[in-house]
């Protein structure tokens, strides 16, 4: 859907939220532990299994995984948000 502004996903809309990333952390809910250790139960968890996240943010949705023993693997476009404190991560 286009509007007046465009689509939303415009190259310089791409990291928006990186200019304001410790709003964005703080605002940003925490995800349910029941959403990871589903994951984790039906992926079979195991120590050292890989992940991939696409879009990492601050890393809200990394931190259970690396604490369950996945090797993660993370990809960030916005700098800011790449140098973000992230607690265990």
């Amino acid at each position: 859907m286009e509007t007046d502004t465009g689509t939303g996903w415009e190259r310089h809309r791409r990291t928006h939220f990186d200019e304001m990333v410790v709003n964005y952390d703080r605002v940003r809910p925490k995800y349910p532990s029941e959403l990871f250790e589903d994951v984790c139960k039906y992926s079979g968890l195991k120590k050292g299994k890989k992940a991939l996240e696409i879009g990492a943010g601050t890393g809200k949705a990394i931190a259970p995984f690396i604490e369950a023993g996945y090797d993660v693997t993370a990809i960030e476009i916005g700098a800011n948000m790449t140098d973000f404190p992230h607690g265990t991560v």
